[in-house]
């Protein structure tokens, strides 16, 4: 399809090209935001792109995101009611997008963070958008609190844009680690990825990647849905999905955690990990899902305690034993030289 058509069904029209010394300021406030907060980022790799990316301010339609950056042209198109800030979520969400961009040499979009653009389908487009605005909200100084959402209390860093999305990505980032999610998602590379299989398992981690794309595609219909019909059957299939995907992320990390522990040391860290992670559960169903679970840890954590104690004493006693045997070896070897 032709870009110019393409724009033209969605009612987006380029008014001018926004000129290069604001642009140039731009990128370089942009880049010392998000380094500033993410400091193993290369800020002149961030200038360079941004520098290098058209911008027009445009006519956008209020069903649209006032920031659209377009990977059929490379253009990011500014809503003319709107400043080119970096500030302004819209305009870093949009950003973001444009740096994580890949392309192979024939200018052909490979991946999009931790989104992968297949010949016939793109597989984590809803893990992206999640990890995209969880970057967003760290950079802008976003705090976490507690919202409801379809009836749901869940925390989240994102309240007004991808509430539950980012509440399970903070659950993912939680096990794999913030830095990790962060150069995947800017540079597009498959570290998150290849450590969460570790962490939870392959099988695992790509459920967990499909109900992210379920929940948005279920969103997006309640949205489209001018009639309001099949609603509540809607609403009522997210809150599954995400109580099973939240309680998927907690039960294949930490039974796989557990298995790695060796001794009472990492036994307590385990602990007081499993019990901080109660803070990021969402809902009321969720919680008491984890509250059964964290008992039933419990029981495991205790198991494996009196075994380290028990093995602690056996190699106390190993050891008076062998310290006897030395101290009779030694006797021995004493009246002998001396005879």
């Amino acid at each position: 399809m032709h870009i110019n058509k393409y724009f033209k069904q969605l009612n987006i029209e380029p008014i001018a090209e926004i000129d290069i010394r604001e642009k140039c300021e731009f990128a370089n406030r942009a880049a010392m935001v998000i380094v500033d907060k993410f400091y193993d980022l290369d800020y002149l790799k961030i200038v360079d792109i941004i520098q290098h990316t058209q911008m027009y301010t445009a006519k956008i339609p209020n069903n649209l995101s006032p920031v659209n950056y377009s990977y059929l042209d490379g253009i990011l198109y500014i809503s003319e009611k709107l400043e080119l800030d970096i500030n302004n979520e819209f305009v870093l969400h949009e950003v973001i997008h444009r740096l994580q961009e890949y392309r192979n040499k024939k200018n052909k979009l490979l991946q999009l963070g931790l989104c992968d653009i297949l010949e016939t389908s793109i597989k984590g487009l809803a893990l992206n958008e999640a990890a995209v605005q969880y970057i967003v909200k760290k950079v802008l100084n976003g705090e976490n609190e507690i919202v409801e959402v379809y009836g749901m209390k869940i925390p989240t860093i994102s309240k007004n844009y991808y509430p539950i999305l980012t509440n399970l990505i903070e659950q993912m980032i939680f096990a794999v680690g913030e830095n990790i999610l962060v150069d995947s998602t800017l540079n597009s590379n498959n570290e998150f990825k290849y450590s969460a299989i570790d962490l939870m398992g392959e099988s695992t981690y790509y459920e967990i990647q499909n109900n992210f794309d379920k929940i948005m595609d279920v969103k997006n219909q309640i949205l489209k849905n001018e009639n309001q019909t099949n609603v509540k059957e809607n609403i009522d299939l997210i809150k599954r999905i995400y109580i099973e995907t939240q309680h998927k992320i907690l039960t294949s990390y930490f039974n796989k955690e557990l298995k790695a522990v060796k001794d009472i040391n990492q036994l307590k860290v385990f602990g007081d990990k499993l019990l901080k992670y109660r803070n990021l559960i969402g809902s009321d169903e969720g919680q008491a899902l984890y509250d059964e679970y964290y008992k039933e840890m419990l029981n495991k954590i205790q198991e494996k305690e009196f075994s380290f104690q028990n093995r602690a004493l056996i190699v106390v006693k190993e050891n008076k034993i062998i310290n006897v045997f030395n101290r009779i070896k030694n006797y021995i070897q004493k009246v002998i030289f001396q005879n």
